[in-house]
């Protein structure tokens, strides 16, 4: 029979085991990974890993003795995680800061909360009513967002050290450019592109753990709009395109666009206004259109197209933040303004980190709820996304004498019956990307594992297809 000291030793050396085995399971899971094999991995991590690892140091003699120690002082202890927990709230937010900087606003938070549940113990001791009980109640939750920071914090998440670091744009050193968002104006209607009268550059550099995604420069004209290929003086055909970051080519120089592109198959006959922008979703296309900020028709041929994502079903509902007029949809099925993005009952939410900064848990809270938001409500969210663009798709074809086509990226097919019973055409990109299935898109984006935006190679499919497509279909509507 061991002793006592002994079997310490060996609960506390398999404990520490099976932790690192779960650890290191989690840190390797793979992309692929089927998902029985993601679900029972994830589930052992939550659950099984805090309880092995909270042994393997509860059985350790020495470790006893430090927190011992630390409850003894807890006066210190308390002035130490005050210290700490002002930390964030000071420094700028986590979002700007280089990776290391953002780990140890993370570190602040585990260790200030550790050290304030280490007060509010050592305080509920000393007293003896009911107050003592609330005391313990706070200090076990500290305790646990102390615990459940670490190891959120041991792991690497997605969001983690995404770093927008424009003004280091080697455009903006070289003053070719100013820092991407110094173009963008506040109106009554929500944030857009400025309209300057003249040419604008921005440049928007992004990085991952100190390493470059991209550096790339964005060319706006003077309406505001991302820059296409000259047409000519009177060109025969326009093509109007709305839409987010994938129609206006985030992490994207100018000429690798799929509008660019686009505009050059077509040729200098064909002139490609984009009108997408950042962060955009239907909501901004219909009000561009309501307040008159989209060109009048000067060409014989003109259409319209709108590259949807899932994302953008929850946009006008405030789960992003984006300042932007947001619509409801009235019992009656009509359409109105309902306030701003910003105002959204759901904006508390998404906004979690920013009141917490750098806190890993409160940023995975945040996500959770907020998709939560999106899976709940998506019914109701779907049915004001669908009336916006059939709004959109009537306004274009009554005052801008433009037929909409929507591109359906393949996150949002499941919305081609129902557009095309409102009488608007689709298409889809997975068509046009010939190796989608093959590789679930991954040879399509920027980064997949990091920046899941289109590259070049996505662009070029798409803008051969869809001047296949939009060819023909002008050449009809003359006829």
């Amino acid at each position: 029979m061991p002793s006592p000291k002994r079997l310490k030793i060996w609960i506390s050396n398999i404990c520490g085991l099976c932790a690192a085995v779960l650890l290191g399971l989690y840190i390797t899971l793979p992309k692929d990974a089927s998902p029985e094999y993601r679900y029972t991995v994830t589930l052992l991590f939550q659950w099984i890993f805090p309880f092995v690892l909270l042994v393997a140091l509860a059985t350790r003699a020495s470790v006893v003795r430090f927190f011992l120690s630390l409850y003894r002082r807890w006066k210190i202890v308390a002035i130490v995680g005050a210290i700490l927990l002002i930390v964030p709230f000071i420094a700028p937010p986590a979002g700007q800061l280089p990776w290391l900087v953002g780990y140890l606003l993370s570190c602040c938070w585990m260790l200030g909360t550790f050290c304030a549940a280490i007060a509010f113990f050592a305080v509920a001791a000393k007293i003896n009513n009911l107050f003592s009980g609330v005391l313990c109640l706070i200090g076990s939750l500290a305790l646990a967002f102390s615990f459940m920071e670490g190891c959120l914090l041991a792991t690497p998440q997605p969001q983690d050290a995404l770093l927008d670091d424009s003004r280091h744009s080697k455009y903006v050193l070289s003053n070719q450019a100013v820092p991407q968002g110094e173009n963008m104006s506040t109106t009554a209607i929500g944030t857009f592109p400025e309209a300057t009268g003249s040419s604008v550059f921005t440049a928007h550099r992004a990085l991952k753990f100190d390493r470059e995604l991209f550096d790339v420069r964005y060319g706006f004209d003077a309406q505001g709009r991302r820059v296409t290929p000259m047409s000519d003086a009177r060109p025969q055909a326009e093509l109007l395109l709305f839409g987010c970051s994938y129609t206006f080519g985030h992490g994207l120089e100018d000429q690798e666009t799929w509008a660019w592109k686009l505009g050059k198959l077509l040729g200098p006959k064909w002139r490609i206004s984009n009108y997408a922008c950042n962060a955009f979703g239907a909501q901004q296309m219909l009000t561009l259109l309501e307040e008159g900020l989209v060109e009048a028709s000067s060409t014989p041929r003109r259409a319209a197209l709108f590259l949807a994502i899932n994302h953008h079903v929850r946009r006008n509902a405030g789960l992003i933040y984006m300042h932007s007029v947001r619509y409801g949809l009235r019992d009656n099925g009509r359409l109105e303004r309902d306030g701003f993005t910003t105002d959204s009952p759901y904006t508390a939410f998404f906004l979690l980190p920013n009141y917490f900064n750098g806190s890993q848990l409160i940023r995975h809270i945040s996500i959770n709820i907020t998709q939560f938001f999106s899976k709940y409500y998506h019914a109701t969210f779907l049915k004001t996304y669908l009336a916006i663009i059939e709004e959109s798709a009537r306004l274009l074809r009554e005052k801008y004498k433009a037929s909409l086509t929507v591109l359906l990226w393949p996150d949002v097919e499941y919305l081609e019956a129902e557009l095309q019973q409102r009488g608007i055409a689709t298409l889809r990109a997975r068509d046009m990307l010939p190796d989608w299935d093959t590789t679930k898109g991954n040879v399509y984006y920027i980064d997949p594992e990091w920046e899941m935006h289109p590259n070049p190679r996505a662009t070029s499919e798409l803008a051969e297809g869809l001047a296949a497509y939009f060819r023909p279909l002008l050449m009809r509507e003359t006829q």
